[in-house]
């Protein structure tokens, strides 16, 4: 008979926790967990890190070229090489070494040099052309404007000749009259 007092419980048995020691510790378990997540996120972060200094340092590269004037993946993929290939010690940023290029254009390298080669000069522009060519009843004055008639002197001889090419010229004619042209 002890033994089934022991069993079915009489007083406190040593395995129970008072209620408010429990929410306690629940308590601090919740709050342990959510600092658990905090750090996986903060864990995935920090795995993210060299990743993102990488394409950092790429992106620091292309903008380097973009001021240089490369502006092309192909111009910049062949600078980024050519750089890779000057010793550690004596590499600068890539930013700067193609700068330097403006200042010493005799420091080319050979596959970067049309990127560097001084842009043409354009001709002074000598006249204002007409767009199109002018028809067999253009107006000779160099003003842009048709007259009723010019319109009609080519339908006459669109008339006249019957050849496709002075019809279409009447045509086109008669649209620019109509377009205020």
């Amino acid at each position: 008979m002890a033994d089934e007092e022991d069993e079915g419980g009489g007083a406190e048995s040593p395995k129970t926790v008072p209620y408010e020691r429990f929410r306690e510790t629940r308590a601090e378990l919740r709050a342990l967990k959510g600092q658990l997540e905090s750090m996986k996120a903060l864990e995935a972060q920090v795995a993210e890190l060299p990743t993102l200094k990488a394409e950092l340092g790429r992106r620091d590269a292309l903008l380097g070229l973009a001021r240089a004037g490369i502006l092309d993946d192909d111009g910049a993929e062949v600078a980024m090489l050519l750089h890779s290939r000057i010793p550690e010690a004596e590499r600068k940023p890539i930013g700067e070494w193609v700068a330097g290029f403006r200042e010493k254009p005799e420091s080319v390298p050979k596959p970067l040099a049309p990127y560097f080669a001084s842009a043409p000069e354009k001709p002074a522009p000598t006249e204002q052309r007409r767009v199109g060519p002018p028809g067999p009843a253009a107006n000779t004055a160099g003003s842009s404007t048709i007259s009723s008639e010019q319109v009609k002197a080519a339908f006459a001889k669109a008339q006249q000749t019957g050849k496709p090419e002075d019809k279409a010229e009447a045509r086109r004619l008669s649209e620019m009259y109509r377009k205020g042209g």
